[in-house]
């Protein structure tokens, strides 16, 4: 599975997980339709707690040409963390960091998997 940041031409159009082949061909998308936040980047599963989270970086079309902060006014990034039921695709819940937690990038989750603690950096 990748975690795709936008369309061809480089707009946030909705955060895409692709579910690949073992050819690397695309099978299709992961998540349930009308499930895609704005904004994608990482993500990281922990399927004891059947539960995955991913991160909201921007759209390229900003990032691309460095970071400028009209891009934050203009909602250009993301703040926002998404959980998702594991495996099955469903956006549960999706957590606003606030103007302090702008462009969430790594998520992990502990490496004992029985917790059900993880981080973003």
């Amino acid at each position: 599975m990748i975690s795709c940041l936008g369309d061809k031409d480089g707009n946030a159009e909705g955060s895409r997980f692709l579910l690949l082949d073992s050819e690397f061909s695309i099978k299709g998308r992961w998540e349930k339709p009308g499930h895609s936040p704005m904004f994608g980047y990482d993500f990281w599963y922990q399927p004891r707690h059947k539960t995955m989270i991913s991160s909201s970086f921007g759209a390229p079309t900003a990032f691309t040409q460095g970071f400028h902060l009209q891009h934050v006014a203009e909602g250009l990034y993301g703040r926002y963390l998404h959980v998702y039921s594991w495996p099955d695709g469903e956006l549960k819940q999706t957590l606003d960091l606030g103007g302090t937690g702008l462009m969430p990038l790594e998520i992990r989750f502990l490496h004992d998997p029985s917790k059900g603690t993880g981080y973003v950096g």
